[in-house]
């Protein structure tokens, strides 16, 4: 496992170099350090390093939680996919992770398909003003044109309003209300990725993309995604107790 490969350097800032230097002069505390301390929503290049300062460490989880959020922002890259499913492999006991919210976000980033839609929309436009000036035909092709960029970009705000992934970074005790003292419905081992559904306080809600969904603490794991615990939609106490399942698992018009 390689430490900053040549993609992320151009996402590099101070902090990241920084840390860099301490990583190669034998100082791995130093460098998560660094690496920790960048202001905002860490990058790629943050994540990439920090998963792969976990990792050497032996925390398993940790460095999945960090490589899960890597992907999110670089879909592409390929030693983040390489050690995503490195690790993933290497965990035992936990549920199948769930996918990202919708496919096309496994290969492209929200800003990277709403540019693109916005793109198509303006050479559609563009297409169909010369069109109507001139007076020529050809506008069935235009149409279709902008007809993808609309779609492309309406997906891209989708995804930029997607479920955010919380990677457990320890073991956690699955409540059906918000509290310390709700009843227990089931326990989820370090490693485990839940899609985040709500927030109540210092609790978060999740899903397993299938039947298990209660509360866990926020601060049992690291969310990977665009929607972290803060953005998260936030209910109070009367919406916060998880129904008993006496059927099938009931259908859900938002997973997020």
């Amino acid at each position: 496992m390689r430490l900053l490969p040549l993609w992320l350097l151009l996402s590099a800032c101070a902090p990241v170099a920084d840390g860099t230097e301490a990583w190669e002069a034998g100082d791995p505390a130093g460098a998560v350090e660094q690496w920790s301390s960048v202001e905002g929503r860490p990058s790629a290049a943050v994540h990439y390093n920090l998963g792969i300062a976990a990792y050497r460490a032996g925390d398993r989880p940790l460095a999945l939680a960090h490589w899960r959020a890597a992907r999110r922002i670089a879909p592409r890259a390929g030693d983040v996919v390489h050690n995503l499913a490195h690790a993933r492999g290497e965990l035992k006991g936990v549920s199948a992770p769930v996918p990202e919210p919708t496919s096309w976000m496994e290969f492209a980033t929200p800003v990277e398909l709403g540019g693109l839609g916005a793109l198509l929309l303006a050479l559609a436009s563009l297409g169909l003003l010369r069109s109507a000036r001139r007076e020529e035909g050809g506008l069935v092709p235009l149409l279709g044109l902008a007809a993808v960029g609309l779609v492309l970009g309406v997906s891209g705000v989708q995804g930029a309003n997607a479920p955010g992934v919380l990677v457990l970074t320890r073991d956690a005790v699955l409540r059906d209300a918000p509290d310390a003292t709700g009843r227990e419905r089931g326990s989820l081992g370090a490693g485990s990725e839940l899609y985040v559904e709500a927030a109540a306080g210092p609790w978060v809600r999740v899903w397993d993309g299938a039947e298990r969904r209660g509360w866990v603490p926020a601060d049992s794991g690291l969310v990977a995604g665009p929607v972290d615990v803060g953005q998260a939609r936030r209910v109070g106490v009367a919406d916060a107790a998880v129904p008993e399942r006496t059927g099938p698992p009931e259908p859900t018009d938002e997973p997020g």
